[in-house]
């Protein structure tokens, strides 16, 4: 398996990790809600911009770099409430030319890890129903379903 460190993203990492994870989400959004890119994005920006704001510094938000030995081979969002214990992974992307090196794997064991070590209980997440090759993943960490939202396209 490949091994991965997590580092902090510094405040220009920061706003270059916001500027695409609106444009990643808003592609997941719109593909899976079936409306256009533009109402997706705006209806994203929105989202993420209510979730970070206080910005990089948003209590309980943390955004890491994930590296492999040479380079950054993408990033995770991790989000923690203390007083439950409670976490929650808002994302991990894994650079397209990086993907199937273990690096998903490797980037959600470090996660995991540094979340024991802060005394965190759970760790939640969503993934969209097209992004099977993640559900594939989450599966064989150890996650379960917990809820199921369904939708019926009716304008068709």
């Amino acid at each position: 398996m490949s091994k991965v460190r997590f580092r902090l993203v510094n405040e220009r990492e920061f706003e270059t990790f916001l500027e695409e994870e609106k444009v990643r989400y808003a592609h997941s959004i719109a593909k899976n809600r079936h409306v256009s890119f533009e109402e997706a994005l705006k209806s994203g920006d929105k989202q993420i911009n209510e979730l970070f704001s206080e910005g990089m510094h948003t209590p309980g938000h943390y955004v890491f770099l994930v590296e492999g030995e040479e380079q950054v081979v993408g990033n995770v969002w991790i989000c923690i409430n203390e007083e439950s214990r409670r976490s929650f992974l808002y994302n991990i992307f894994i650079h397209e030319n990086q993907q199937g090196k273990g690096f998903g794997t490797a980037a959600l064991k470090e996660a995991e890890s540094w979340l024991k070590e802060r005394g965190i209980q759970s760790f939640g997440l969503h993934v969209f129903a097209h992004n099977t090759g993640a559900k594939r993943l989450y599966e064989r960490l150890g996650f379960e379903v917990t809820s199921v939202n369904m939708t019926k396209n009716l304008s068709s």
